[in-house]
């Protein structure tokens, strides 16, 4: 959807909750500036700009640590493509976990109304979706998030996750800071990503 046909949209939408919401004096009319500033936000951000800089075709290295066995190191390899617009970042990935494939789709983006990012991760090893969201202190170099679930047992757990991004080329997602039904540390994980050289 083009510029011109989104903006004719959105107008036709504005007028019509107008009309049905006769009694809201605060209903927004063209011209407005809260509709120009609704307008405004539903469009990409240099949040968005950053982050569309990750597309591209990766290899990456995975160390997973978990306690009381010795750490696991494999490799695999993710597409990340920029969809919506511009809106959002869409990875499709696949390699190996405790010795079984799996393939991973990831969505991830910058909501201009929180302020925040957010994130939704699945996998073949389960059928939950890993919902997160969070923050960034240095303008998308280091984007820690809380991700919550609900396990295949019924029970909630959660983890941080930090992307780390040091440059075009590189950068690293960690996962920890989860507990074990029995109170024990969770499963550390870092990941390490590379663009592939053409």
């Amino acid at each position: 959807m083009n510029l011109r046909t989104r903006l004719a949209a959105m107008l036709l939408l504005f007028s019509f909750a107008s009309l049905t919401s006769a009694q809201d004096k605060n209903a927004p009319t063209p011209g407005d500036p809260d509709m120009e500033a609704a307008m405004h936000a539903m469009m990409p951000g240099p949040e968005h700009v950053r982050l569309a800089r990750l597309a591209g075709d990766w290899t990456y290295t995975s160390k997973l640590t978990m306690e009381g066995m010795p750490p696991e190191e494999t490799e695999g390899t993710a597409t990340i493509t920029v969809v919506m617009d511009g809106r959002f970042l869409h990875e499709q990935s696949e390699g190996t976990m405790m010795g079984q494939p799996f393939q991973a789709a990831k969505l991830m983006g910058f909501n201009n109304g929180s302020r925040k990012y957010e994130a939704v991760w699945t996998y073949t090893m389960g059928t939950n979706m890993m919902t997160m969201t969070g923050t960034s202190d240095d303008n998308g170099k280091t984007i820690a998030m809380k991700a919550e679930w609900t396990n295949e047992v019924g029970a909630r757990e959660s983890v941080t996750i930090t992307y780390r991004i040091a440059d075009d080329d590189h950068f690293t997602v960690t996962l920890g800071g989860g507990k074990m039904p029995d109170g024990s540390a969770g499963p550390e994980m870092e990941v390490s990503y590379s663009r592939k050289k053409k």
